[in-house]
């Protein structure tokens, strides 16, 4: 009995454009055959870790050490690799090394009277460790993370064993003339470094690096040097990215001093060095999460709230206001309203986009009553314990296209539409399409769909 094939003349033709593409990187059977046989093997090895991290809001020195510890992965490997052969403090004192290894060198050679039996044992356990978190790899994928003033020697100790004999001496010499060449302690900081590596395969970023502590832009330039991830912008990243007028950045609202505020600082890129300018405060109350955009030079501003705290009242705004930079002052804007009541209708958590020279869309954000119920700390709808617990359509979150006429001055609702009904969502607009992104569907519960809608 013979197999059936279902490959035909036509299938190959009509499957001839992937076939030549793929002849550009596998010219020859023999090429193709070996990636083929690379790829089943690679998916029969042990799925990566994958890391992730949300509500960073800012806060650098956690998100490093979370990032470092691998949300516990590296001490769990441990406690794996030695159990009962090392006490408590011994996997502790490990596993701090490859957490922070120059600081811990530097208390280690504070106390060790024998620093090079030190270095002995723990390059020995370090060897050990990163053996297991390389496993789950190929050859070739570990090969790409090594750091290159050691990759050779590192490549060595990996894949011999001093267990073998014929491999004993030569493992162990190449452990002592690390040490003996003064080398051990950028070995050690090479090694535990990319044991951190090794542990995470992929960090998943999911919402709100931005917001509340100092160091967000400091996490920003970790996670660009860093080899795989990636991020699922939440709310609070949307809205303090702000809005941008030619080669100024301005930022409105937002806490200052962890407080909600009125100020609006600027940036201007041409000269960066200058820093941030204090511009003129907008109008009207205090708040976070407003709706930013630009036409023409000007920023518009619309929405946002403010908390209830230090005894004063909770408010969710529905006020829009305009900025002119060349005069240094603020001017008042109409609110959106919705059609059928005519009921000033609030941006707060909204997203906006430029549609064209004269029309600024918005869409998304929060429901002033429910969300102002909540955020007073009455819960007069609904028992505090149960406000997180509701369906995605209880909350009411704003799914009216809104669309704003700068030289009208007048908005206009031009679509509605379950899926614009989101919080820090982004919004995008190209040609005749407009695509909204990510965003909250309900207090915390984001998505990382991409919706698009046509507008004729």
């Amino acid at each position: 009995m013979t197999a059936q094939s279902n490959i035909t003349p036509e299938s190959i033709i009509s499957d001839l454009r992937y076939l030549q593409l793929l002849s550009r990187s596998f010219p020859t059977i023999a090429d193709a055959s070996t990636e083929i046989i690379n790829l089943e093997a690679i998916l029969n090895l042990p799925k990566g870790t994958e890391h992730f991290l949300t509500d960073i809001h800012g806060e650098y020195e956690a998100f490093q050490h979370v990032l470092k510890n691998a949300s516990g992965a590296v001490k769990r490997k441990v406690n794996e690799i030695f159990g009962n052969t090392l006490r408590e403090s011994e996997k502790k004192e490990i596993s701090t090394l490859i957490y922070y290894p120059e600081e811990k060198l530097q208390l280690v050679k504070a106390r060790e009277k024998d620093l090079d039996d030190w270095y002995l044992i723990t390059l020995n356990q370090l060897v050990k460790v990163c053996q297991n978190v390389s496993s789950k790899y190929t050859r070739s994928k570990v090969r790409k993370s090594l750091p290159k003033e050691f990759s050779y020697i590192i490549q060595e100790l990996l894949h011999e064993s001093s267990i073998e004999p014929n491999k004993h001496a030569y493992i162990n010499v190449i452990i002592s003339t690390i040490i003996t060449t003064k080398r051990a302690d950028a070995f050690i900081i090479a090694m535990c470094n990319l044991i951190q590596r090794l542990t995470i395969d992929s960090l998943h970023i999911v919402g709100d690096i931005y917001d509340r502590g100092p160091g967000a832009h400091i996490i920003m330039d970790t996670l660009c040097d860093y080899h795989n991830f990636d991020i699922q912008w939440g709310n609070h990243d949307i809205l303090w990215m702000g809005a941008a007028s030619g080669n100024t950045i301005y930022v409105a609202g937002g806490n200052r001093n962890g407080s909600p505020s009125t100020s609006m600082l600027s940036l201007n890129l041409n000269e960066p060095e200058l820093g941030w300018k204090e511009e003129v405060p907008f109008p009207g109350a205090a708040r976070v999460q407003p709706v930013c955009a630009v036409q023409d030079g000007m920023l518009y501003l619309w929405g946002g709230f403010c908390p209830s705290q230090n005894g004063g009242e909770a408010s969710v705004a529905t006020d829009g206001y305009r900025y002119l930079p060349l005069q240094e002052q603020w001017e008042p804007v109409p609110a959106p309203a919705v059609a059928e009541t005519g009921e000033p209708l609030t941006l707060t958590g909204g997203t906006s986009c430029v549609w064209s020279d004269s029309i600024i869309l918005c869409t998304g954000g929060v429901d002033k009553d429910i969300f102002l119920d909540a955020i007073s700390g009455d819960y007069k709808r609904i028992a505090k314990e149960d406000y997180l617990l509701q369906p995605v359509a209880w909350y009411r979150f704003n799914g009216r296209l809104m669309a704003y006429n700068t030289r009208r001055n007048h908005w206009e609702e031009w679509e509605e539409s379950a899926c614009l009904a989101r919080a820090g969502a982004a919004l995008l607009g190209k040609g005749q399409q407009l695509f909204i992104v990510g965003g909250e569907l309900k207090p915390g519960i984001r998505t990382a769909e991409i919706s698009r809608i046509t507008i004729k």
